[in-house]
């Protein structure tokens, strides 16, 4: 949610693909956090048992929901008109 608040409220701006280390940013911190709490060693297996966005079922008694990182591809300029 972060990262897409973001990405709205530059969504004027002429620089955006700087947005990507932004994300770049953000997935990593959300990495480490997750390879410390599940005691994982390293980002590396973070992403190699959760994937590239982080993707995590979440369980609550009898209801399941995935719960991931929303990645995007491209962070060029809307056109103008």
């Amino acid at each position: 949610m972060v990262l897409q608040g973001l990405v709205n409220f530059y969504s004027f701006a002429d620089n955006r693909p700087r947005m990507q280390f932004l994300q770049f940013i953000i997935q990593h911190s959300c990495a480490k956090l997750i390879a410390r709490k599940f005691k994982l060693h390293s980002r590396a297996q973070v992403f190699k048992k959760y994937g590239n966005k982080i993707q995590v079922t979440d369980r609550e008694g009898s209801k399941e929901k995935q719960v991931s990182l929303k990645i995007l591809n491209s962070y060029f300029p809307l056109q103008k008109f």
